[in-house]
C-alpha cells in the first residue's frame, strides 16, 4: 500500500525524472554525435593521409614516365636519323657502282689516242668531258661509240679546238685537238 502524501511526492519526482531522463537522452545523443564526429573526422583524416600518399605516388611515377617517354622520343628520332643515314649510304652506294659502270662503259668506248684531262658532273647530271687526242676522226669515233652504249640519251661535241706549235719560224704544224663532249645520262 502506498501512502497518499507519498503519491504527491512520487508524481513530483517522476516529473523531474522524466526531465532528467530527456536530459540523459540528449547528453546521450550529444555523445554519440560527438563519437560520430570524431569517427568521421578520424577517417576523412585517414582518407586524406592516403589520399597524399597516392598523389605523391603518382607524381613519382609521372616524372618517371616522363623521363621514360623523353629517352623513348630522343630513341626514335636517333631510329629515324639511322633509318635515313642508312637511305643515304645504300643510294650513295648505289650511285657510286652506277658511276663505275658509267666511266667504265665510256673507258672501253675510248679509242688509243684519246686521253681524258677533265670530267665534272653538272647539277642537270650531264657528264662534261675534256680531253686530248691525235686527230679529230678519234674524236668522233669515239662520239659515235659513247652514242651506241645506249648509256646516254645524248652525247655531243660542245668544242673541239686545234693546238698547233710553230718551229724557229717554219709555218705552224697541228700537233693535237682538244675537245669538250657532253654527256646527258638516260633516266
Amino acid at each position: 500500500m502506498y501512502d497518499i502524501n507519498l503519491l504527491q511526492k512520487k508524481k513530483k519526482q517522476s516529473k523531474y525524472s522524466f526531465i532528467t531522463d530527456r536530459v540523459k537522452i540528449l547528453l546521450a545523443c550529444m555523445v554519440g554525435a560527438a563519437f560520430i564526429l570524431a569517427a568521421s573526422t578520424g577517417i576523412v583524416m585517414l582518407l586524406d593521409s592516403n589520399y597524399k600518399k597516392d598523389n605523391d605516388q603518382l607524381n613519382k611515377h609521372i616524372a618517371t614516365m616522363s623521363s621514360i617517354n623523353k629517352v623513348k622520343q630522343d630513341l626514335s628520332q636517333k631510329q629515324a636519323k639511322s633509318a635515313r643515314m642508312t637511305a643515304f649510304a645504300k643510294a650513295v652506294s648505289a650511285y657510286t657502282q652506277a658511276n663505275t659502270q658509267l666511266f667504265d662503259s665510256i673507258s672501253k668506248t675510248m679509242p688509243d689516242n684519246i686521253f681524258f684531262l677533265n670530267y665534272s658532273l653538272s647539277a642537270d647530271g650531264d657528264i662534261n668531258i675534256s680531253g686530248k687526242s691525235k686527230d679529230r676522226e678519234s674524236v668522233a669515233y669515239f662520239l659515235y661509240n659513247l652514242n651506241q652504249t645506249g648509256a646516254f640519251s645524248d652525247a655531243s661535241i660542245k668544242s673541239i679546238t686545234s693546238n698547233s706549235s710553230s718551229n724557229n719560224g717554219k709555218a705552224a704544224e697541228i700537233t693535237d685537238y682538244s675537245f669538250t663532249i657532253t654527256l646527258k645520262i638516260k633516266k
